[in-house]
């Protein structure tokens, strides 16, 4: 644990700290292996040239067998190593979104940023609130950023991206109706209550997300 309220040398020691844990991840030292230089490579062109902002696993696959690498278990290692060092985005254990590959992170920032900066969910309206219906509708729209705006399916994936367990930005109540902490309003109604008698309850979370403390 760092503490930066000390003020000798805290800036030194965060920086040691910082390269300590660097040096014990596992691709630190390995070499950059061939097969992965060939498939970013691919993957540039996907991006940058057919301006594509994520492809199936299936489309993936098709990618590696094109740059010719048919042995089953490249893919699977390529991918791993391109998700640790931030090429792409891929979440293999949840069955939701397993099936894409993010290539382009814009594609996920861009739709997330709109979202929780609508002024429809601000304090002053929905505060927070929505459903995947509302979800779909407002990420259809064309944009700056997004001409094309987003499919239905496209949606989903930015809601799945957004839930607990990956960006902790909203939580559901019930699969229809989604709550996005950040958006609720800065100070809590003063209601009364009534504490005769009263069930005391204690909420504890894995991850505490920066609005919900204050709100």
């Amino acid at each position: 644990i760092l503490d930066l309220s000390e003020d000798q040398q805290r800036f030194n020691i965060l920086k040691d700290t910082i390269a300590k844990s660097i040096s014990t991840l596992s691709h630190v030292g390995s070499g950059y292996p061939a097969y992965c230089i060939d498939i970013t490579k691919a993957i540039d062109i996907k991006r940058f040239e057919l301006k594509k902002d994520y492809l199936t696993y299936e489309e993936y696959e098709i990618l590696c067998l094109d740059a010719g690498y048919n042995d089953t278990e490249v893919p699977k290692k390529a991918l791993e190593y391109l998700d640790i060092i931030g090429k792409v985005v891929y979440y293999e254990d949840d069955s939701n979104l397993n099936n894409i590959i993010i290539i382009n992170p814009h594609w996920i920032i861009d739709a997330i940023y709109a979202v929780i900066t609508h002024k429809e969910l601000d304090e002053s309206h929905n505060k927070g609130r929505f459903t995947l219906q509302w979800l779909e509708g407002f990420l259809k729209k064309p944009t700056q950023n997004r001409p094309r705006g987003y499919k239905e399916s496209e949606s989903k994936h930015i809601l799945n991206l957004m839930l607990k367990n990956h960006f902790d930005i909203c939580y559901s109540f019930d699969n229809k109706n989604y709550l996005i902490p950040l958006c609720m309003p800065k100070n809590i109604a003063d209601y009364q209550f009534n504490y005769t008698d009263a069930l005391t309850l204690i909420f504890k979370y894995e991850v505490m997300p920066s609005g919900m403390v204050a709100r």
